[in-house]
């Protein structure tokens, strides 16, 4: 899926991540599926993290880390240890976003 996303969102730009934002979110909305839903936002942002399209997969971790996200959606552990993330580490946004899935006390 990684080279899928790397391939199309670098030769088409733009129109590509609009299709991929429209399989992943426009057809399993989170208003209609709250189970499935909260995990293809997180996959969308997975692909933009993936295109280099970092304010948008972050705009994507902010929606889904504040709803229960079942077992499809981020972790704290997934987005603090997963290297998938790698590149958003250090951004301001998503330390905030790690530490609002933090375990609490």
């Amino acid at each position: 899926m990684r080279r899928l996303a790397e391939r199309v969102g670098g030769n088409l730009g733009d129109r590509a991540l609009r299709l991929v934002d429209t399989v992943f979110v426009d057809l399993l909305p989170i208003a209609k599926d709250s189970y499935w839903g909260p995990g293809q936002v997180t996959s969308l942002a997975l692909v933009y993290v993936w295109t280099g399209e970092r304010d948008r997969a972050l705009d994507q971790l902010e929606i889904v880390a504040k709803i229960p996200a079942g077992p499809a959606g981020p972790t704290y552990g997934d987005l603090k240890f997963n290297p998938c993330w790698d590149s958003l580490r250090g951004d301001p946004r998503f330390d905030k976003i790690v530490a609002s899935l933090a375990p609490k006390d």
